[in-house]
C-alpha cells in the first residue's frame, strides 16, 4: 500500500468517527503529499535532463579524442573525409567536408575552403610542401 493510499484510509476513519480535526489535518497531510510527488516527478524530469548532458557531454569528449588536425582540417580515426574545423569550433558541428572539384575539400555551410594548396589526391595524405608556385 502506497503512501497516497495509506492517507486516504485515515480519511476515512476519520469521517468515520466524525473528528473534524483529525480529518482536517488528514486533508492537510494528503496536500502535503501531493506536493511532495509532484516535487518528485520535477526532480526526476531534471535528473534525466542531466543525464542527457551528461551522455552528450561524454560523446564529444570521445569524439575529440579521436581528431587529428591538419592542414586545419579536422581528421577522424578510420574517417575518409575531414571535418570543416571552422564549424567544428566554431558552432560544435560535425560537418565533413565536400571534396573540392579542383583540390582539396569544401564545406558547404560556411562555405570556406581548405586544403586546396597543400593536398595531393593520390594518397589522402597532405604533402609537405605546394606542389606549384603560388603566384
Amino acid at each position: 500500500m502506497g503512501i497516497i493510499d495509506s492517507g486516504k484510509e485515515l480519511l476515512k476513519l476519520a469521517e468515520a468517527y466524525r473528528n473534524t480535526e483529525i480529518y482536517q489535518k488528514v486533508v492537510d497531510l494528503q496536500g502535503q503529499i501531493v506536493e511532495l510527488s509532484g516535487d518528485k516527478v520535477a526532480m526526476h524530469e531534471r535528473l534525466l535532463k542531466a543525464n542527457e548532458r551528461i551522455r552528450t557531454l561524454e560523446d564529444e569528449a570521445a569524439f575529440t579524442k579521436t581528431l587529428t588536425l591538419r592542414d586545419e582540417m579536422y581528421w577522424a580515426g578510420g574517417d575518409p573525409l575531414p571535418y570543416c574545423m571552422k564549424c567544428l569550433e566554431g558552432s560544435k558541428k560535425r560537418l565533413h567536408l565536400t571534396r573540392g572539384t579542383i583540390s582539396g575539400y569544401y564545406c558547404v555551410t560556411c562555405r570556406d575552403s581548405f586544403g586546396d594548396r597543400f593536398y595531393k589526391w593520390e594518397n589522402d595524405e597532405p604533402s609537405p610542401e605546394p606542389d606549384r608556385e603560388i603566384v
